[in-house]
């Protein structure tokens, strides 16, 4: 699947659109709250996201389509130097491996995907149960021993059997293996990779990479951690442009954003599979949406989202992306910090702070990431089921 560019709309009766379905999602929070009748505000709810959907695609239908040239084997070598790059895909229900070892190509077949599923599903469920709070020690043993052993079954069927170096890797995942917390295996342990929709899509944000030079911290609405975890960002980058409270505003947020190359927004996150322009972050008067973002002529290059599964898309069909996650990075932002497994939103500060720290000091997201997951090893169970939740998205 290749994301064609998203451009900023000119269409003012979608802004219109969009302001109008923030005050309904607003009334009907209200209505909620009181026990008033909401079935008038839910109609108009549907109303205007059906206008929002209707609209974005015409203008799509509308736009130029794009062809994309095949992809020189000879240009992809050589954009990847001395990285190493894996890209899985499924075949009659197996799943195969294409992978570049920083000499040549080779193609694996890697076992049925049906059992790499399982072991995938039973690896989230272990870290759902360690982060949440009040577990007994006998439990969380039970729990981590469970985690430790299936994500050694996964890292040794999709890494450690390809004979990869000790090299930064690309890895293009299919179908459930978008929601593997791939940061948790041991092969990766210590080592900067980056997850990417495609290899074209990777090969479009290693171009588009720029220096980072300036920060925003944004603390979103009813998170109780949010507020402590921006102060604490703000005070590692030079000049951040920090929003909390009343500030927090969807105007702000999105004028501060179009002018920012790192961004760190502790907000949650909406995921909408039905109309992935509606997937939303909730600041203090509403819902920050993709198709606000889309309007934007500049996103920050990186991203950061520590809010539960922030970077958890939908796959639809031939492997397409859907959801908040794949959105931003259609629509330009290079590198997105996110976790893929729901996990408490005042665990995520201890990461945050290390994360941004190495950022500062090595202005590489996925250096920065690999370090600061690495040095929670030897921690409570809780802190390396949550820094393992996090990874990197597009580059």
């Amino acid at each position: 699947m290749e994301f064609p560019p998203v451009r900023p709309s000119e269409d003012e009766s979608l802004a219109q659109a969009a302001n109008a379905l923030r005050a309904v999602e607003a009334d009907l929070r209200s209505a909620r709250q009181t026990g008033a009748a909401t079935v008038e505000l839910e109609r108009r709810r549907i109303r205007l996201e059906r206008i929002i959907l209707d609209a974005t695609r015409r203008r799509e239908a509308d736009s130029d389509a794009v062809s994309l040239p095949l992809l020189e084997k000879r240009e992809l070598t050589e954009r990847l130097g001395e990285r190493a790059l894996v890209a899985y895909f499924q075949r009659q229900g197996r799943l195969h491996a294409v992978h570049y070892d920083g000499r040549r190509w080779h193609l694996e077949d890697l076992g049925e995907m049906a059992s790499i599923e399982q072991a995938i599903d039973g690896l989230r469920f272990s870290v759902y149960r360690l982060v949440q709070p009040h577990v007994s020690e006998a439990a969380q043993a039970a729990h981590l021993a469970s985690l430790v052993q299936s994500a050694s079954e996964l890292s040794s069927v999709l890494v450690e059997g390809l004979g990869l170096p000790d090299v930064p890797i690309t890895i293009v995942p299919t179908g459930s293996l978008h929601r593997l917390p791939w940061s948790l295996l041991p092969s990766l342990a210590g080592r900067p990779f980056v997850i990417s929709p495609s290899v074209r899509a990777w090969m479009r944000a290693e171009a588009s990479k720029r220096p980072l030079r300036t920060a925003a911290a944004i603390a979103g609405a009813d998170l109780v951690a949010a507020r402590a975890e921006v102060e604490r960002v703000a005070r590692i980058h030079p000049g951040t442009q920090r929003l909390t409270g009343r500030n927090a505003t969807v105007a702000r947020s999105l004028q501060v954003l179009a002018t920012v190359d790192i961004a760190h927004v502790a907000a949650h996150g909406d995921f909408r599979s039905d109309n992935p322009l509606l997937s939303s972050l909730r600041l203090h008067d509403g819902s920050l949406t993709v198709h606000d973002l889309d309007r934007l002529d500049q996103v920050p290059s990186v991203l950061v989202l520590p809010a539960c599964e922030s970077g958890v898309s939908d796959v639809g069909a031939d492997d397409e992306l859907l959801g908040l996650a794949a959105a931003l990075l259609r629509m330009g932002v290079i590198g997105l910090v996110a976790p893929v497994t729901p996990i408490p939103d005042e665990s995520t500060r201890p990461l945050m702070v290390r994360f941004h720290r190495n950022l500062r000091d090595t202005g590489s997201p996925e250096v920065a990431l690999a370090d600061a997951v690495a040095a929670t090893q030897g921690e409570s169970p809780r802190e390396v089921a949550t820094a393992g939740s996090f990874v990197l998205l597009g580059a």
